[in-house]
This record gives structure tokens, C-alpha cells and sequence, in this order.
């Protein structure tokens, strides 16, 4: 079984960008053989249990084409079945480093991206780092703007590489969790300072004008 793509069936109902009914029918329709199929299985008969447990409001006036949102208690009650189920976690844990920070990428500032603790974040800034994944790096970091999680290695990195289009993305997207002073510190490469002062108007509402001035200091 593709592991990333049963994951990403459920990790879209978790941050409730499909429903219930959504979640159920991409189960239903998803490829699977052996054991997976009856776990899959289980895991739809189980899920159909709660969504009669968990009835929604009907609506009369909603559109027959637009599937309803899921109620409170019924998101609830499905989110804490998947994350609690075990062939969810298996899959989940058979993930590879690279295979995470893929799966975790694919959205921006996810409400509810898998739990990381520092350690495990940083494996994953290690495997972008080594394979130049610029681009998922940035959003791991948005993904995890609401953490207590450091994201002093991956600035580093984008300083080290001289990027500063992946530099002020970063910034712009998670600068309130970032030291914006050290930032300035570390960077004396002319052109790195030049792109990014072009860049201004991306991190203006973390880089104020003096900051800039500090910067724009190291040209002369």
C-alpha cells in the first residue's frame, strides 16, 4: 500500500479540508489488498458508526451538490478515532524522514500538522537541507507557526545558501517567530543584501525601517 496516500486521505479530514462523507468515499475508492484491506475496512465501518453517532443538522436550504460540513462533535469524534487507531499509526510511523517533510509540506499552516517535538522537527530540516528542498522547508516552518519549535536552522541554511527569495518567504510567513536582529547580523553578503532590500514590501510587517537601515548599512 502507498502509505503517504492513505495518510493523506485522513490527514485532509483531520484539518477538515474534506468531510465525513468525503473521507468515507476516498476509503471506499482507495486501492488496497491483504491485511490493508481489512483494516480499511474496519476503519470505514467504524467511521460510518460514528457519523450515525454524530448525526449533522440537516439544512434545507443547501445546495444538493455541496457536501454539508462536518458538526463539531462529529469531526471530533472521527479525528480522535483516526489518530488513536493503530493501522493509522503504523502507516504513519513507517514513514521515512523525507516521506514526513513531504507529507507535512503539502499545505500551508495546516491546523493540525502531526506533533513534533524539536528533535524530530530538526530531522526533518536535516533531510531538506541535504536533498535542497528550499521550498518544503519554508512551509514546514508555516505549518508549525503556532510551535514553540526553533526555526533557527533552516534561516541559517537559507543564509548559508544565499536565497533570499526562500530567505524572505520565511520570513514573511513565520518572521514573528524569528529574531529578526540576529537575522541582520549574520547576513554580509552584498547581493544577498541587495535582493532582499529589493524584496522590502514581503517582510515589511516583521522587518521595520531601521532594521532595513542596519541592513542596507552593510553595502557601504
Amino acid at each position: 500500500m502507498n502509505n503517504s496516500e492513505f495518510l493523506n486521505i485522513c490527514y485532509k479530514f483531520i484539518n477538515q479540508y474534506s468531510n465525513a462523507i468525503e473521507l468515507v468515499n476516498s476509503l471506499e475508492n482507495f486501492n488496497k489488498s491483504g491485511e490493508d484491506q481489512e483494516a480499511i475496512k474496519s476503519m470505514i465501518k467504524d467511521i460510518k458508526d460514528l457519523m450515525d453517532k454524530y448525526p449533522n443538522k440537516v439544512d434545507e436550504l443547501k445546495d444538493e451538490d455541496i457536501n454539508e460540513k462536518d458538526s463539531y462533535e462529529r469531526w471530533k469524534s472521527i479525528f480522535t478515532y483516526i489518530v488513536g487507531n493503530k493501522y493509522f499509526n503504523t502507516c504513519f510511523n513507517n514513514l521515512t524522514d523525507y516521506e514526513l517533510l513531504k507529507f507535512i509540506s503539502q499545505y500551508l499552516s495546516a491546523p493540525y500538522p502531526p506533533k513534533l517535538d524539536q528533535e524530530e522537527f530538526d530531522k526533518l530540516v536535516k533531510v531538506g537541507i541535504e536533498n535542497e528542498e528550499k521550498e518544503y522547508l519554508w512551509r514546514l516552518a508555516f505549518n508549525y507557526n503556532n510551535s514553540e519549535l526553533n526555526f533557527d536552522k533552516i534561516t541559517n541554511y537559507y543564509i548559508d545558501t544565499k536565497d533570499a527569495y526562500y530567505l524572505c518567504e520565511l520570513i514573511s510567513a513565520v518572521g514573528n517567530k524569528l529574531d529578526i536582529d540576529n537575522i541582520i547580523d549574520l547576513i554580509n553578503d552584498k547581493e544577498l543584501i541587495k535582493s532582499i532590500i529589493d524584496s522590502k514590501d514581503v517582510i515589511s510587517f516583521y522587518v521595520n525601517k531601521e532594521q532595513l537601515e542596519k541592513l542596507s548599512s552593510k553595502l557601504n
